[in-house]
């Protein structure tokens, strides 16, 4: 029996002995909580420096559950392409980063440098930079939400109504870019959600550094909001 509570806008996924939402020949389930289709094969290589490298051409691997339209798919992958260049940036700016050294733009949003505070925010954009490449599954909910991931169940990033919303911008403050970090940041980062909003979340850096380096929304707002 199918564990998963399933999406109530989402009725095939509510039932407990339905596999793949009776489509097992187009789509299978690894975890048992998400129909996955439209697998790609993807292929990580590194320079001679240990360096990431990022081929113009490679296939990547992304799956969308349930649902998902070809429309929303387009959307997802405009999304997902901005999501890579945010992720990549912000990589890339932070490897050189000491208590020596240490850029205005950390300071905004992850506060007073403090070195193993610096070393765990490295971590996480490693490996959110990694994994935007997949394997990802995203599936198209109409929940009251950007974007909602369970981390311990299953690494399907769900996009609900304000991601779908025709006024939320592809890049920029509270985009669908961003959504797709500060989701990603929960399944690779281990981040939680201790504040939202970017004015709260440059209080947070200013009071409680700690809780800034383990915010999700700060992560988007630091490569949204440079």
């Amino acid at each position: 029996m199918d564990t998963e509570e399933g999406d109530n806008e989402d009725p095939l996924s509510l039932h407990k002995y339905l596999y793949c939402r009776a489509n097992p020949e187009n789509g299978s389930d690894p975890t048992g909580h998400d129909d996955v289709v439209d697998i790609l094969s993807m292929d990580m290589t590194l320079d001679s420096l240990g360096q990431r490298l990022y081929p113009v051409e490679r296939a990547v691997l992304t799956s969308y559950a349930g649902t998902t339209t070809s429309a929303q798919r387009a959307i997802i992958d405009s999304a997902l392409d901005e999501a890579r260049k945010y992720a990549d940036d912000a990589f890339q700016f932070t490897q050189g980063i000491t208590t020596h050294n240490t850029p205005a733009r950390y300071v905004r949003w992850f506060g007073a440098p403090d070195q193993g505070r610096i070393e765990h925010v490295k971590d996480v954009w490693s490996s959110v930079d990694a994994s935007v490449w997949g394997p990802l599954t995203f599936k198209a909910t109409t929940g009251n939400y950007y974007g909602l991931t369970y981390p311990l169940l299953s690494s399907t990033v769900r996009l609900g109504r304000d991601f779908w919303d025709s006024t939320t911008p592809l890049t920029g403050e509270d985009s669908k870019a961003g959504t797709i970090i500060h989701e990603l940041t929960h399944i690779v980062g281990g981040t939680g959600d201790k504040a939202y909003g970017s004015q709260n979340c440059l209080t947070l850096a200013i009071n409680h550094p700690g809780k800034a380096v383990r915010n999700a929304d700060t992560y988007e707002y630091f490569v949204e909001l440079k």
